[in-house]
């Protein structure tokens, strides 16, 4: 057995413990058993697509039977009257009205159903060496013009774009009146405990309530009202000098660290000698109100402040709302916040602060299989003003050394979270952490080259689940492994939560009675190992994936991932697709390969499932590639011309659901 294997072995048999599986039992007895037996019914699994063959080539490949359409490029106009794409007369006017660098998170808000809505879309970063000539990796910085700079704060953000569907497929409208641009000089206001502190006063902004942009926007959410949430993430990589002033802060964020870009050389807020706090107006989830293109974006300070990957929203059973968020670094935590009051439709005024006034907590991860959830609160166990906490704006504005006072589980890389709304599961990705020489039962391999995906149970009530419990289950989805070296032994997969290992473990036979538990533990692996199902071993007949990055369910309950990281292994990376229960679960397919040195990121579908929105990012981002000789010329190949990051609209020629 791989080590891996074995560490895996070791944590299934803590997993399984013959209390959790008794406890199981008795649930079972109350009926919980009736979803295992509808996934045991299904045959095969409900993917309805042939895997694409593993590439690594300058373009970009579907599955058979499906076409990918360019929907919009980087610098393609989005406002009315904005000029058309030129990469040889670019300037921040003109980029400020155009299409941004990098797309990564995409949502599909309707205005008429599935034919006509608004396509929001985040922009995470800019690559100089590939957006302007003479330059490469290890000099943009340096040879960055104050000009070119100026262009890069106005490809960040994000877009509002409308769109819509015709005989010859969905095309943008850059006459919409909802469209717009948000980027790194678009005035925002600050919400939430946080708001107005005196840790978020600068020189520029002494009320500490108005800040000048948002960028490193990565993946995000939508809310019950028709918002958008994006993702502030490596806000680390911008700023320079680090003084005295907040120098605990600044080291526990890496800011100043290792600067990316050359923006503190033409704008005060990035030295921060001048303005030490400036990095803590980022770092948030902004709310966006895309129907509404004169709304000011709100920085939610309620939510925390990290290197937020994306912001799940979903809705507890007594309607109060749900956010999700990983914090998308080395050994960082699992965030959860729930509001105080309750989304009511009817109530559109209330709804708009339900993300300033709630509680924020930290998932700690037991080997018994459960996740306790802490709540970061001034005043709550070492959260203190003894330890630098003076109040709740002091807890949310140093989050990450909160969540280390009260002990929380130190994960993967968390990035993304996906709620699957029938089942209440919730799944987060670790994409990976070659880092890592101690293990834990949610990360139980040492360099963890090829990430895996954490599966969440959380209790029903009534009609809904509580994603508020204190205390809710957990178990390994799936293990990343090397794509280019499938393996020949089965793959162990641990069940959701003790409840579904127990109806997992019965199906395959085992007696409702203590002695045909005894003797189930008592076979272990070899067990495990023969069977299938919602627990045991698999084979991954179509392939394996590495580096679980974004989630999407389609209308089915289908989980769709993306990777980040697949081109270490010298293939490209990747958009998969597997079910969740049957035999289906947990057995990634191949959909779609990105061209070389790109990312899938950000894919979202509409409410009929016909079309999947996909991004590629930073295409021909490969170590020696450039501006004037780029690995790939995608999509254009026109010589002279850059890659261009896009959004691509994918849907199946018979005009059918995508991946059925």
């Amino acid at each position: 057995m791989s080590e891996h294997e074995t560490e895996l072995g070791h944590l299934i048999q803590r997993r399984l413990s013959r209390r959790s599986l008794l406890k199981g039992l008795s649930m079972m007895a109350a009926g919980a058993a009736l979803p295992i037996r509808e996934a045991a019914a299904a045959e095969r699994s409900s993917l309805g697509f042939d895997a694409v063959p593993l590439t690594f080539d300058t373009t970009h490949h579907v599955a058979p039977g499906y076409r990918a359409d360019r929907l919009i490029s980087w610098g393609d106009p989005v406002l009315a009257k904005a000029p058309a794409y030129d990469y040889k007369a670019q300037s921040a006017a003109r980029q400020a009205g155009q299409f941004g660098y990098n797309n990564d998170f995409t949502a599909y808000l309707p205005l008429e159903g599935n034919v006509r809505g608004l396509l929001c879309v985040n922009h995470e970063y800019t690559d100089p060496q590939l957006m302007f000539p003479g330059m490469d990796r290890k000099n943009a910085v340096d040879k960055v013009t104050e000009a070119q700079a100026r262009v890069e704060m106005e490809a960040h953000g994000h877009t509002v774009i409308e769109i819509v569907k015709t005989r010859q497929g969905w095309q943008t409208r850059p006459d919409g009146k909802y469209n717009r641009r948000i980027t790194a000089t678009t005035p925002c206001s600050v919400g939430g405990p946080a708001a107005g502190h005196r840790r978020m006063k600068t020189p520029d902004d002494p009320t500490g309530r108005r800040v000048l942009g948002t960028f490193a926007n990565c993946s995000g959410g939508t809310t019950p009202w028709g918002t958008v949430l994006t993702a502030e993430e490596n806000i680390d990589f911008y700023f320079i000098n680090a003084p005295a002033a907040e120098k605990q802060n600044h080291e526990r964020y890496g800011i100043a660290k290792l600067t990316l870009f050359s923006w503190h050389k033409f704008d005060r807020r990035f030295r921060l000698d001048e303005a030490p706090n400036e990095p803590n107006r980022h770092g948030w989830l902004v709310e966006i109100d895309p129907y509404d293109p004169t709304a000011t974006p709100i920085k939610r300070t309620a939510l925390g402040r990290f290197a937020h990957e994306s912001g799940t929203v979903t809705l507890n059973h007594d309607n109060r709302v749900v956010v999700y968020s990983g914090d998308d670094k080395r050994f960082e935590y699992l965030y959860r916040y729930v509001s105080k009051h309750a989304y009511d439709p009817t109530k559109a005024e209330r709804n708009k602060t339900l993300l300033d006034d709630g509680v924020l907590s930290v998932a700690k991860f037991h080997d018994d299989g459960t996740v306790e959830w802490l709540p970061l609160v001034h005043g709550y166990g070492p959260l203190t003003e003894k330890n630098g906490f003076a109040d709740q704006g002091d807890v949310l504005i140093e989050t990450r050394r909160a969540a280390d006072l009260v002990g929380a589980t130190q994960m993967d890389r968390p990035e993304d979270v996906g709620v699957e709304e029938n089942s209440g599961r919730v799944y987060v990705a670790l994409t990976n952490n070659d880092q890592r020489t101690t293990t834990n039962a949610a990360n139980p391999r040492s360099k963890n080259d090829h990430g895996h995906i954490v599966e969440l149970t959380v209790p029903r009530r009534g009609r809904g689940f509580d994603h508020a419990a204190k205390t809710v289950s957990w178990g390994l989805f799936l293990l990343g492994q090397d794509p280019t070296n499938a393996p020949r032994a089965p793959q162990y997969i641990a069940a959701a939560a003790p409840p579904s290992t127990t109806l997992g473990l019965l199906a395959l036979g085992a007696s409702k009675s203590k002695r045909g538990v005894d003797t189930l533990l008592d076979d272990g692996e070899r067990r495990l190992g023969k069977q299938r199902g919602e627990i045991g071993a698999h084979f991954t007949e179509d392939g394996v994936l590495s580096c679980p990055d974004n989630f999407a369910f389609d209308p089915s309950g289908r989980l769709w991932i993306t990777t980040d990281g697949q081109d270490k292994v010298g293939v490209a990376d990747s958009l998969y697709a597997t079910d969740t229960s049957g035999p289906g679960r947990a057995k990634a397919r191949r959909f779609f390969n990105a061209p070389r040195g790109a990312e899938v990121s950000g894919p979202s579908f509409t409410p009929d499932g016909k079309t999947l929105f996909v991004c590629v990012q930073h295409p021909a981002q490969e170590r020696t590639s450039t501006f004037d000789a780029p690995s790939t010329r995608w999509p254009d190949f026109v010589d002279g011309a850059p890659p261009r990051p896009s959004v691509l609209a994918i849907e199946k020629e018979d005009g059918g659901p995508v991946g059925s």
